[in-house]
């Protein structure tokens, strides 16, 4: 699944975390300017990349769903010792009338028995002390979970195709309603000259440098600014600036620049971003209502502290405004900042004539919260990364059904069943769950084919390949296991400290993740192709990542700082493999596809003084190169486990390398990961072979 989609909702879990934050302090303090500060911060938490992410030991991947493990439900029946199975039995008035079965349990059949069904068995095949069963595998459940996996994964697929279709729904309706406002402002909306002085004036007196343009529409509207930046325009209807006297139609004016002089046209546009990325979540809709509330009481303390007339010339103001609006005012369009709603106005003028609300927070206050934003907002949990692996019970199959065996130890406290046989104590129950439990947990697990295992520099991680698809992160330390496989990788390889793992992948990406916890760290990007071979250097105090492509580029870049560092062309021939030399000045290349047998070759490059100093044709595209300690000599292995070794630094032929019966393995598992070996196995003979 895109990382975007679990970056997003990453977000919006945390979002919704400092929402809760933000309810309970605006609660507390009743303080306006404290709410509108908290909630905008939940709005940029939507909208915030995670710049910083902290591993929090588990990984998030929706993309994958693990089938659940299908518990198989049978018939349960028995046959009694003497008796003849004819598919019912007359239960035996005491239970004492029974045999004691002898005691013991197998730990091993008993584990095999989880999750199955029993039938029963003929007479000569009971055992001689007690009950033999045999298991018959239902199918009912192993379908119903089938059909559960499918739909839940489908379900699953589907959610980034929905949330960016509904995006898309939601930026198309407003800008149809940006656009509807904008033809009504062209037809109905004029300039006025008085009213255009009286804003002037009043910005002047309240210390305002600019102020925002004013136009009167002739239509029942509510007075509000429309827009952001230069091209804000408040908004003032024209018969509403008629039957107010010039007082009361100040502090309206002033209610209007205090949304201006605090910046609340810009809070608008985050609105309407949050509400085109996140249409779908609760908090953005709350969050806009408690903003635009929290605003309204600003603003309202601001135009008491600014205005020449009293408390009450501006209530009565408020309440001329809202019974004219009574006559079905037009609806607010996007990115507007109006007067307020009717609902809240009761509380709004009760705080207008006996609070005293500060407008603004204090300066140490305002510095606390920028602090904590900007400590908050960037950080996120490492969550980006696979579905952890989970135990599952061996398969039912997998155990012969004649050799399970379920003996109950006898007992006074044993309760007669419908078909004739004791139940066990509730003390045998616990005894024997205890003992499938262990041997569930010891059973042997089916083993797939490991097709590569590549060793981090200091041996604690791992990341396994099997099937040519499967990749698996190990922490041999913790014995933790992250299953990657979703996640495509092409090629890996771990960095010099071992704290991190660097793969390619076919979106012509190179990720970075964390070798702990497996949590996404960042990404390479640059590429124009689908990412073939990995290595990492150390080296002019950083590390750095080689990519070769599939289009025949190579890139270098700087590992801490993201950035390209040395770029080679791309020659139209895939980039097969590449390796650095021990000391890190030199990189090997081999080109050639093994499905174009004609087009191979071998190039030692120079990034750093971005030159060739070796270059010639292959007979056979290679698959996997290495490094021989000198630095002197490459060796350089094909597809079907045949070696050579190249010498460098003279015109001399190369000489063939011996890999062995396992040749093939070596070097398949070699072209994957430059951290899984080439060269140990064999050096000495090539040592040897080279003096010769």
């Amino acid at each position: 699944m895109s990382w975007l989609f679990v970056m997003g909702l990453t977000n919006a879990v945390l979002a919704t975390l400092l929402a809760a934050i933000a309810v309970v302090v605006a609660r507390l303090s009743r303080w306006p300017a404290l709410a509108h500060a908290l909630w905008i911060v939940v709005l940029l938490k939507l909208l915030t990349p995670p710049v910083v992410e902290i591993p929090v030991g588990w990984t998030l991947d929706l993309s994958m769903i693990a089938p659940p493990a299908a518990v198989d439900h049978g018939s349960v029946a028995t046959s009694s010792v003497g008796r003849t199975h004819s598919g019912s039995m007359d239960a035996p008035t005491d239970a004492r009338q029974r045999r004691a079965p002898s005691p013991g349990v197998s730990e091993a059949n008993t584990a095999a028995a989880i999750g199955r069904g029993f039938e029963s068995q003929p007479p000569d095949r009971a055992g001689p002390m007690g009950v033999e069963t045999s298991i018959t595998p239902a199918t009912g459940g192993t379908i119903f979970t089938a059909w559960s996996y499918f739909w839940s994964r489908a379900l699953v697929g589907m959610l980034p195709g929905i949330w960016l279709g509904g995006a898309v729904v939601t930026l198309t309706l407003l800008l149809r309603q940006i656009w509807q406002f904008g033809c009504f402002l062209g037809a109905a909306s004029q300039p006025d000259a008085g009213l255009a002085l009286r804003i002037e004036a009043l910005a002047r007196r309240v210390g305002l440098s600019t102020a925002p343009q004013v136009v009167v529409i002739d239509s029942v509207i509510a007075p509000m600014l429309w827009g952001a930046g230069r091209g804000t325009l408040l908004l003032f209807p024209a018969r509403l600036a008629r039957e107010l006297g010039p007082p009361a139609c100040d502090t309206l004016l002033l209610h209007e620049l205090a949304h201006y002089s605090r910046g609340d046209q810009w809070v608008r546009l985050v609105e309407l971003i949050a509400r085109v990325l996140f249409w779908w979540h609760p908090i953005v809709w709350w969050a806009r209502r408690e903003i635009e509330l929290a605003e309204e009481q600003c603003c309202d303390a601001w135009v008491v502290e600014h205005q020449s007339g009293t408390r009450r010339s501006y209530a009565e103001a408020l309440l001329a405004a809202i019974d004219f609006l009574s006559e079905q005012a037009a609806p607010l369009p996007p990115a507007a900042s109006r007067l307020g709603d009717v609902p809240f106005l009761k509380i709004r003028l009760i705080q207008i004539m006996r609070g005293e609300m500060p407008a603004a927070l204090p300066l140490p206050v305002r510095l606390s919260i920028s602090i904590a934003a900007l400590a908050i907002l960037p950080v996120a949990p490492a969550v980006f990364g696979a579905h952890v692996q989970r135990p599952r019970l061996p398969h039912s199959a997998s155990i012969p059904a004649a050799d399970v065996r379920i003996d109950w130890p006898a007992s006074e406290s044993s309760v007669p069943s419908s078909d004739g046989l004791a139940l066990p104590p509730s003390t045998a129950v616990d005894t024997t769950l205890a003992a499938i439990t262990r041997a569930a947990a010891a059973a042997p697990r089916p083993a797939s084919v490991l097709s590569a295992r590549a060793i981090s520099p200091n041996g604690r991680f791992q990341l396994e390949r099997r099937r040519g698809v499967e990749v698996t992160l190990v922490d041999q330390a913790t014995d933790f296991r992250l299953n990657m496989t979703d996640h495509h990788i092409l090629c890996a390889a771990f960095t010099v400290d071992s704290r991190l793992f660097v793969t390619g992948h076919g979106d012509s990406q190179i990720r970075v993740w964390d070798s702990q916890t497996g949590g996404y760290v960042s990404s390479l990007k640059g590429s124009s192709d689908a990412i073939w071979s990995v290595a990492v250097t150390k080296g002019y105090g950083s590390e750095y990542v080689a990519g070769g492509a599939q289009d025949g580029s190579v890139i270098v870049w700087n590992l801490k700082t993201g950035d390209e560092v040395a770029r080679l062309p791309a020659a139209g021939v895939a980039v097969s493999c590449l390796r650095w030399s021990h000391n890190g000045d030199k990189l090997a290349i081999s080109f050639g596809d093994f499905s174009e047998r004609d087009e191979s070759a071998l190039m030692v490059w120079s990034p750093w003084e971005s030159a060739a100093s070796f270059h010639t044709e292959l007979e056979a595209p290679a698959a996997a190169l290495a490094w021989l300690p000198s630095d002197e000599s490459l060796v350089v292995a094909d597809w079907t486990g045949d070696a050579q070794a190249w010498p460098l630094n003279n015109d001399g032929p190369p000489y063939r390398v011996t890999l062995g019966t396992s040749g093939k393995q070596l070097v398949e598992a070699a072209h994957w990961s430059s951290d899984c070996p080439l060269i140990p196995a064999w050096l000495t003979q090539i040592s040897r072979a080279g003096a010769e």
